[in-house]
């Protein structure tokens, strides 16, 4: 017997009175941010590249990182950390410290890839495309295994796993949904 079966969207959206879907869960509301990073020549194992800065209830969709062409290759850890800046609603603890701090230690550090070898003759890759099912639709904050949003901001953050093989650009650009 054939199945007929709806995503939780369709649903909502085929209910009467109609369910509005929140962007984290499927609507219509989509953003993205694109920067980049300069590493140093002397880049060493744990330097920290914070890269962006996203809402701790943001959802990724989907985060593209790329190398430029003056390295072979750059090893690292891709998470959250907290953000560095006072005034921003992240919790005062962690503001303004160097280096930053992980959120909930490994979990949230290693969230989008652990010793994760960034190539340069790699187009951008989708570092959230390694996210579980489960975690796909989750804020930031729960997707770290955290069990209340602490608000404020998390940063993407890059921590080399391995000296990168030269000194790369590193090109981020990140979708994600506001909730």
């Amino acid at each position: 017997m054939a199945e007929f079966l709806k995503s939780g969207v369709i649903t909502n959206l085929d209910a009467s009175p109609m369910v509005v879907n929140s962007a984290g869960q499927g609507g219509a509301t989509r953003l993205h941010v694109i920067d980049s990073a300069v590493t140093v020549v002397t880049a060493a194992v744990s330097s920290t590249y914070q890269l962006v800065r996203l809402r701790s209830n943001a959802v990724v969709k989907h985060l593209y990182i790329k190398l430029d062409a003056t390295a072979v290759e750059f090893d690292a850890d891709i998470g959250c950390y907290y953000s560095t800046a006072v005034g921003d609603g992240t919790l005062p603890t962690y503001a303004s410290l160097a280096p930053p701090t992980q959120v909930n230690g490994t979990t949230g550090s290693q969230l989008f890839g652990a010793a994760v070898v960034l190539d340069a003759d790699v187009t951008f890759v989708d570092h959230a495309a390694g996210l579980s099912a489960a975690t796909l639709d989750k804020e930031l904050w729960s997707a770290c295994g955290l069990t209340t949003d602490p608000g404020g901001f998390f940063d993407i953050v890059l921590t080399s796993t391995g000296a990168p093989s030269g000194t790369p650009t590193i090109y981020t650009e990140v979708w994600f949904a506001a909730t």
